[in-house]
């Protein structure tokens, strides 16, 4: 990956920045790092910066990633303690508490079938069955959406094999295994551990049905990044970078009149401009219309500087597109219930196009370019 337009010490208008800046002399509007650059302020760390980077890089190519990245909303929350409980008696030396706050991914697997594995809880403990039906609620909504991206059935096994792989491709730096779960459907035994798992004693040896749990912790950068739906920022950007675009995501610009506007991805190429606000919203979702009206109008303000630059500079400009994309469905006018299309050079990508890689929101951003 080329970090070499995201490294340099770039000028933008009359400001001096070190993040994220367009190539010297294409910068026209005036330009301040936004909520990425404070949060890497926050941690303090180049190395998360690269690792961000990194992320975006395989979002592009893998479709995976971008379902976990982009689209994935549920949370779990980790057991407290180790237990190891055995027909509900708890052995307070078992016990050992340890610090997790949450976790966002989860892999199953199991020798059982699928069907057994659904009639499991009735054999735990009330506390048992409490965890596993919570593992078991977050692997059947990933597998429910996995399925609606692939168009096509994924058993919770076949669920969890992607998380496992998604976890290994991003690496522990960015999923990290936190908890580790083995479930004894045969005799309602269980543990849960933040190390390695432990097999009860009266398992070995014996052919029981035995289900083998793993809970990953997202990098806490990250977190604050997707909850802020600037995961969904970097991705876009990214995508334009790799289109050959000079890129800024997460910024503010100056607007007219000396306002100054947040801008989630602002990119220019061969003196084109594309202003875009992403909707990081869950994928049942529709993009509210007033929201939509709202970035709109914001938008136009940033698209009034840009004309503004030229003119000061006796340039002709190229084209100013504005767009939206999102994670959820594409808004619609609430009165006619029609996509928002007839405004000037303006393109929108709903969740669709978003996970398949922005490839219909780059044709058509290359007609309108043409």
């Amino acid at each position: 990956m080329d970090l070499q337009n995201f490294e340099n010490r770039l000028v933008v208008g009359d400001l001096i920045l070190a993040e994220f800046q367009f190539p010297e002399g294409k910068g026209i509007l005036h330009v301040e790092n936004g909520k990425f650059f404070n949060l890497i302020h926050k941690f303090g760390d180049d190395s998360l910066k690269t690792l961000f980077h990194r992320v975006f890089q395989i979002m592009i190519t893998d479709r995976d990633c971008r379902f976990f990245f982009l689209m994935n909303p549920k949370q779990i929350s980790i057991a407290e303690p180790k237990l190891l409980i055995k027909k509900g008696e708890v052995n307070p030396e078992d016990f050992a508490i340890y610090s997790i706050e949450s976790g966002l991914l989860l892999s199953l697997k199991s020798g059982c079938s699928e069907e057994k594995l659904m009639d499991a809880m009735k054999n735990f403990p009330p506390s048992g069955g409490r965890i596993f039906n919570n593992y078991l609620a977050v692997i059947k909504s990933i597998a429910q959406g996995l399925s609606k991206l692939y168009g096509q059935e994924l058993t919770i096994y076949q669920a969890s094999d992607k998380v496992a792989e998604v976890a290994e491709r991003v690496g522990e730096e960015v999923f990290k295994p936190v908890e580790y779960g083995v479930f004894c459907i045969d005799c309602g035994i269980y543990t849960v551990s933040p190390n390695n798992p432990v097999i009860a004693n009266s398992c070995l040896g014996k052919n029981h049905c035995l289900i083998k749990t793993t809970v990953y912790k997202l990098n806490e950068g990250f977190l604050i990044a997707w909850e802020e739906g600037m995961m969904l920022e970097g991705y876009v950007a990214q995508v334009l970078l790799d289109s050959g675009w000079n890129t800024l995501f997460s910024v503010e610009v100056h607007g007219l009149e000396g306002g100054r506007h947040e801008v989630d991805v602002i990119a220019e190429k061969d003196d084109n401009y594309l202003i875009i606000e992403c909707k990081h919203v869950a994928p049942y979702n529709w993009v509210l219309y007033d929201d939509a009206i709202k970035s709109i109008g914001k938008m136009t303000l940033i698209e009034g500087a840009i004309l503004k630059a030229y003119q000061k500079r006796k340039e002709g400009s190229g084209k100013i597109i504005k767009a939206i994309i999102t994670t959820g469905e594409a808004t619609k006018s609430r009165e006619t219930n029609v996509m928002i299309s007839n405004i000037e050079n303006f393109l929108i990508a709903s969740k669709e196009d978003t996970l398949n890689g922005l490839s219909v929101f780059k044709k058509n951003l290359e007609i309108l370019l043409d």
